[in-house]
């Protein structure tokens, strides 16, 4: 029996909601520390700053609970009344989210390059907020404190072998090493630049992008204004299940990968998340080449 769009559109949201507690099930029981040998431990064991390491771990503990909470916001979007401009918004955040994470717990980078870009990222990370104290004209103490935590970093980094990045005026604009745009690290963690650019459309509200996925042609004749204009009017739509099935396969995807670099990085049970994968995507329907780990 063929399934209708509704069938396959109540499959997606179910796998949604299902792969999620499967995800924060399986990482619950691998417990906190990586696995005796794994290649976590015998890098937290010989780097000479092993805080470094799990300044790591716990920036991705933080990214992947934003990307599971923005599945909870999807799955909610995906009810009626379906809002499908929430849809794409709530997978674009978690495609940066997830690419970032996935880059810091990368299993085929060793421990220097690890911290480096860790360090790459925090530094982006404080002088977003230096700007916004700046922004928020906050007293000029205030300002002084938040260089001054960037002049820390720096000096951190230092004590690892980590250079700052200046410009020709010798002004500090990065540390480690160049922190990658978010269409960059998505397109090399993810390889889904163009699924973040459409994600993006929507988020900058432009209109190309906006038009075919929430809204639909009025069955009505166009206006006929007095001054000679003619307006077609259009009316709100919850989207088709294609476009559904998109964003769909991006949040799967946006939530497995840094939960599969970190089970490999830790040395988790990497055979027992594939099979709960496999019987996940089996029930969404997910075809082959969407099953990237294996």
């Amino acid at each position: 029996m063929q399934m209708t769009a509704d069938d396959i559109f109540l499959k997606l949201r179910n796998g949604l909601v299902r792969l999620d507690k499967e995800i924060v099930a399986f990482v619950e029981s691998q417990g906190l520390d990586p696995a005796p040998g794994s290649q976590a431990e015998t890098e937290r064991a010989n780097y000479p700053n092993p805080e470094s390491l799990y300044t790591v771990s716990g920036i991705c503990s933080i990214l992947l609970e934003s990307v599971s909470e923005h599945v909870s916001l999807l799955v909610r979007a995906m009810h009626e009344p379906i809002t499908p401009f929430a849809c794409w918004t709530c997978v674009r955040s978690m495609l940066e989210s997830s690419a970032i994470s996935a880059w810091l717990h990368d299993p085929k980078i060793d421990a220097q390059k690890r911290v480096s870009r860790a360090y790459a990222h925090r530094y982006q990370g404080l002088e977003e907020q230096a700007k916004f104290v700046r922004a928020a004209n906050m007293p000029a103490g205030e300002v002084k404190k938040h260089e001054d935590l960037l002049d820390k970093l720096e000096r951190d980094a230092a004590a690892l072998g980590l250079s700052a990045i200046r410009n020709r005026k010798g002004d500090r604009i990065g540390l480690a090493e160049s922190m990658p745009s978010a269409t960059d690290i998505i397109k090399l963690m993810l390889n889904e630049e163009m699924a973040y650019r459409a994600l993006s459309a929507v988020a900058h509200a432009h209109t190309w992008a906006m038009l075919p996925l929430g809204f639909k042609k009025n069955s009505g004749p166009q206006v006929q204004h007095p001054n000679g204009a003619k307006t077609t009017l259009m009316e709100k739509s919850a989207g088709s299940i294609q476009m559904h099935a998109f964003h769909a396969v991006r949040a799967a995807k946006a939530l497995v990968l840094p939960v599969l670099n970190q089970s490999l990085y830790f040395g988790w049970d990497k055979d027992r998340l594939v099979s709960v994968l496999e019987s996940v995507y089996d029930d969404i329907g997910m075809q082959p080449v969407t099953r990237f780990w294996r």
